[in-house]
């Protein structure tokens, strides 16, 4: 390998731990209900996510925290609802939702359950955000699309048929997204 790989790598990984910050930051931020600061740290969290593969594969393969990028991801997403349940800035129902699919993720490692979860969880920082912080609302939605515009094939190609096999319980398709992001 070489130092170039290497370098690549370690920055893969300080961008994959670095989630698991945001995760806690975010948290504290969404209990408080500062929305532009959620969306803003989101953005950040999805920029990480996109980039932490991008840089794995240019290194030519995994690195020490790639299998961990759902579990980052979802932490991500988890601390997320935890502050917007505990500022009940949604119902608590959501919160038990969350927890429910959070533990069938631990449970089951199916990816499908952590990639709900996210959605929940994003779905309500977003909608919170575009009423309380709508320059962070901005900031969120154009990431969102130039990440989904630029990794349109893979999306399309591999994450939506994992997710929904993921749904049916199809155990002869891996049930978590390829670990280098």
């Amino acid at each position: 390998m070489t130092a170039r790989d290497k370098a690549l790598r370690g920055l893969a990984d300080v961008l994959t731990g670095g989630r698991l910050v945001i995760a806690g930051v975010i948290a504290i931020a969404a209990y408080r209900a500062d929305w532009n600061l959620v969306a803003l740290l989101l953005s950040l969290a999805w920029w990480s996510d996109f980039s932490d593969g991008r840089l794995a594969r240019r290194a030519g393969g995994g690195t020490r925290l790639g299998a961990w990028d759902l579990r980052v991801d979802t932490a991500v997403g988890a601390m997320l609802l935890v502050g917007m349940t505990l500022g009940a800035h949604i119902s608590i129902v959501w919160g038990v939702v969350g927890a429910g699919l959070g533990f069938g993720y631990i449970l089951t490692a199916n990816g499908s359950l952590a990639m709900l979860l996210q959605a929940i969880a994003y779905g309500h920082a977003l909608r919170l955000s575009a009423v309380e912080g709508f320059p962070g609302f901005v900031a969120a939605t154009v990431t969102i699309g130039v990440i989904l515009v630029s990794s349109w094939p893979r999306f399309v190609q591999e994450v939506v048929p994992t997710f929904l096999s993921g749904l049916v319980g199809d155990r002869r398709v891996e049930s978590e997204p390829r670990s280098d992001g």
